[in-house]
């Protein structure tokens, strides 16, 4: 609580400084930097596809930490005021910091100790520092417990101290290697072309399929209730959908590791918007299938 109110005051007097030490004029002058032979069309759904894998990878995260709430009005709000105006707060913060060091230095920089140091004084700097470190850390935490309470939730027999354990390791290991943020965008875009297609299906799954009537005996695994435990817990054809989606999304789509657009499809729905429509399509076909006898167990035992 008091690292997130700290991290605002900061992130207010920031915007200050950098008001200060460039005036705004300057500022709303800069013209966007071309990027080879895009389009702006282009230009703006390769942003588009950032934004909406950011929202897609950090959709876990949304739907797990307000059942931490003590209702569900402060979990409601807690979410809304978070997602909706702290974090753009500080995506708005870092881009307006950005424009402010090109203004002034005629490069781009993304570290905020480097900033704030040629615009402001070392002391600030080094504070703010601090602060961006033990946020980093308190985001990963979060993440990192999230993601093992989702795979905790549908793999209940899975040790929760070993889901944490290979965390730890992954995250040590991209660490040391030291190279993601140089390949954030396409990194955060392949999370968001396996998130893509399960919100897709979860959305086909929940209102069309199964019209929000679920068997909750067997969604908490009581005993003699296993409508939702498919193959060992794994469900194959959303494993299915998933799979073929991102293929296609990678092959005809868009290439987060290239960054190369390869249809116009792009254009409207960015690719990992493409992932969750047709993940959720692909999955509505299948139900149209024998293959609903496997998806759709839970009819008998609705309540």
């Amino acid at each position: 609580r008091f690292l997130v109110i700290a991290l605002l005051i900061v992130g207010v007097i920031i915007v200050g400084i950098f008001f200060v030490a460039v005036p705004i004029t300057d500022i709303m002058i800069i013209q966007p930097a071309t990027q080879g032979d895009l389009t702006p069309l282009e230009r703006f759904m390769l942003s588009g596809e950032g934004n909406v894998a950011f929202a897609f990878s950090w959709s876990t995260q949304a739907l797990v930490l307000p059942r931490l709430a003590k209702s569900e009005r402060s979990g409601y709000w807690a979410t809304a005021l978070s997602y909706g105006v702290v974090a753009p707060f500080f995506v708005a913060t870092g881009g307006v910091m950005a424009l402010a060091m090109f203004v002034k230095t005629g490069v781009y920089e993304s570290d905020p100790t480097t900033m704030l140091s040629t615009l402001s004084t070392p002391a600030f700097a080094l504070l703010s520092l601090l602060l961006v470190a033990f946020a980093n850390i308190g985001t990963q935490g979060t993440g990192s417990y999230v993601n093992c309470m989702i795979v905790k939730s549908g793999m209940p027999k899975v040790s929760y101290k070993l889901m944490v354990w290979i965390a730890m390791v992954y995250v040590s290991l991209l660490t040391i290697w030291g190279g993601v943020e140089e390949y954030f965008g396409s990194f955060i875009s392949l999370a968001a072309y396996i998130q893509g297609p399960i919100i897709g299906m979860i959305v086909v799954d929940y209102f069309i399929l199964r019209k929000r009537k679920l068997d909750l005996r067997s969604a908490y695994f009581l005993e003699g209730h296993d409508a939702y435990e498919f193959t060992k817990g794994f469900n194959l054809v959303g494993l299915s959908c998933v799979f073929i989606s991102l293929l296609v999304a990678v092959l005809f789509v868009y290439n987060p590791v290239t960054a190369q657009i390869q249809s116009p499809i792009f254009l409207i729905t960015t690719g990992s918007g493409f992932t969750a429509l047709f993940g959720g399509l692909l999955y509505w076909l299948a139900s149209l299938s024998p293959l609903k006898r496997y998806m759709i167990k839970d009819r008998d035992a609705i309540t």
